[in-house]
Formats: C-alpha cells, structure tokens, sequence
C-alpha cells in the first residue's frame, strides 16, 4: 500500500467527503479498559449508495472496468479479513439488486429522510448499525466505504481495522492537498501561511468504535494519486478507465 501511517493532527482540513466541515481532533491516545480481544473483535462494512445522484445518474452501478461502480467497493470489504458482514444501505432497488449479485447484502432500504442531497455520513451509518443491532447483531468497529472511491490497495480495509481496534475512535484517510496562503477551507477558515499542510479527507474508509470507547483519530495518509480517485462526473469515470487501461490498479482478486 502506498500509505504513510501518523496518528498526528493535521494541521488543516478541507472539504470532507460529506461535502462538509471535517473537525480537527487531537490525536492523543489514551489508556481504554473495554477494547474487544482483537481475535474476536467483529467489524461491519456499511457502503452508502443511495439512488439519486444527480452529478452522474445512476453512478453506483454504473460500469467501471466492466462491472458496476459499487462491486469495487464490496469486493474490496468481501476480501477484507477483519469485516464479518457486508452491507449496502441504499434507498435504491435496482441498486440493491446489484449489490446482492456481487456478494453484499441488503437487510433493510434506507428511509427517505437520510436519502436527499442533504444525507451525511453519520446519520445513516448509525442507522444501519441500528438496523443491525434490532436483528441481534452486534459489532466492535462499523467501517464505511464510499462506493464512488474504486481503487483501494489490497489490504488497506484490514490495515485500518486494526487501527479502530487498537483504541482509535476515528480512522479516516487523507491526503495533502495543494495550497497556498489565502486559500479558503471549509468552515470560513483560510489557510494562515504557505508552511501548513492541508489535508483532504477521502471515502476508502471512515471507522468508528461501536462496542467501546475510543480516543484521538488515526489519519492514514494516502500518496498513491490513483488510490484517490472519486468517482462523481463522467470526467472522474473516463479517468478511472484510462487508470485501469493503464495497468495502474487491478481488479481486487487479480492483486
């Protein structure tokens, strides 16, 4: 994996991949009590892919490489050795059929209300932990993948996992970001000086603790550019072909 492990605080952060502010955490560990054994800790991949975007209609299935957008993702948490179960949480039948067919599954439709342009992250990652939890299962660690970020290096999932496990309360991926002094961020913030990096945070995985507490965020850094690819115009999808056309990433189970 092209990725350099910190557990410091970026300095700045720009647009998340919510489309809002990212808060910026102290990335202090402290001492937990109530870690799960990681030998038997359980981790849910939950993959947002709601139906109506309006960038690029029908963009979770639309294909990449000759297979859907979204089975990217899924078969990036299917190979993942640390993620027991699979989940799509869509408002979508079309896109939940799909899903099914690569493997993912699909226990409830998300609700209208965390399906507008206005959804976040955390709302509907909770519901479908909820969701999960109202069946009786249960979970250490809820790992979100964004489906419209295809190229995940072979064993990033797991490596990130483990991250949330060792006491993390967050575990996100970012990468530096060109700016210059006066450039605006999100927040109404604008960067101070030339000398302070810039980080963008990216949807390859966004990891929360379930069953204990967690403290700091663990922010792995990606240099990989074609790791970051972000699927949301059809200018982003031709880029993706020309990357796989190229030999830059391979198919999960060609790796």
């Amino acid at each position: 994996m092209s990725t350099t492990s910190t557990q410091k605080t970026p300095t700045h952060t720009a647009c998340g991949v919510d489309g809002g502010p990212q808060p910026v955490y102290t990335a202090e560990m402290t001492a937990q009590d109530s870690h799960p054994d990681p030998a038997s800790a359980r981790a849910v991949a939950i993959i947002p892919a709601r139906g109506g975007s309006k960038g690029l209609p029908r963009k979770n299935i639309r294909p990449l490489g000759g297979v859907p957008l979204i089975a990217w993702s899924i078969m990036a948490a299917r190979r993942a050795r640390r993620i027991q179960r699979v989940i799509v949480s869509t408002d979508n039948d079309a896109i939940a059929a799909v899903a099914r067919e690569w493997g993912a599954e699909t226990p409830f439709i998300r609700p209208a209300e965390l399906s507008g342009d206005t959804a976040r992250l955390g709302p509907v990652t909770r519901h479908a932990v909820e969701s999960l939890a109202r069946e009786g299962d249960r979970f250490d660690v809820a790992a979100t993948l964004y489906p419209t970020h295809p190229f995940r290096p072979h064993g990033l999932v797991d490596h990130l996992v483990e991250r949330n496990l060792a006491g993390y309360a967050v575990v996100v991926p970012v990468a530096r970001i060109p700016a210059r002094q006066g450039t605006y961020l999100c927040g109404n913030a604008f960067l101070p000086g030339e000398d302070a990096p810039v980080f963008r945070q990216y949807g390859l995985y966004d990891g929360t603790c379930l069953s204990f507490t967690g403290a700091g965020v663990w922010y792995e850094e990606m240099t990989n550019p074609v790791h970051l690819v972000d699927i949301d115009t059809e200018d982003d999808l031709a880029l993706a072909e020309a990357a796989l056309d190229a030999g830059l990433f391979r198919w999960p189970e060609d790796t």
